[in-house]
């Protein structure tokens, strides 16, 4: 809140949502991390927003910065725009806690890496993503139901990206 450089600003607020929906495990970061901030929005209000911004932000702008890497530049827009998703994901996950009666971050990301719907949204992520989730999308294995699952993921996107 208080950095003024759109790139540092955004790197913060990449810590918070590692922090939030993180584990130190996790050998591709960017995936779970997008994958978790989606499946959290879909169980705690029905609909999310496309999770390419995340995936794509961490690769190309967190990764970088952090590894010494020449970062792309990051707008005040991109940096305010990704600001509100992590405020609205910290919401969230204060919703989708209480409600469950949780006190632990583990019981949480529990929920979003075992959600009976999460199967369901990975070929929604795949038709509309960008080509560069396969690696990740591949890795995970499906749940024996989920093929009876349904959980909207073949709705239409409405003009502000989300389903």
């Amino acid at each position: 809140v208080f950095i003024s450089d759109p790139l540092g600003a955004t790197l913060f607020r990449f810590f918070a949502l590692e922090a939030l929906l993180g584990y130190a495990s996790d050998r591709l970061k960017n995936g779970p991390l997008a994958l978790r901030q989606m499946t959290l929005s879909r169980i705690a209000f029905g609909y999310f927003p496309h999770p390419d911004d995340t995936f794509l932000q961490y690769d190309k702008v967190r990764s970088h910065a952090v590894h010494g890497e020449i970062a792309p530049p990051v707008t005040p827009a991109q940096a305010s725009v990704f600001a509100l998703n992590v405020r609205n994901t910290l919401d969230q996950y204060l919703t989708v806690a209480n409600d469950q009666g949780f006190t632990k971050r583990k019981q949480l990301l529990d929920l979003l890496d075992t959600y009976p719907g999460r199967d369901a949204l990975i070929p929604w992520i795949r038709e509309p993503g960008s080509g560069e989730w396969t690696e990740y999308l591949d890795s995970i294995p499906a749940s024996q139901d989920a093929a009876d699952q349904t959980t909207g993921a073949d709705e239409e996107q409405d003009p502000a990206g989300q389903a």
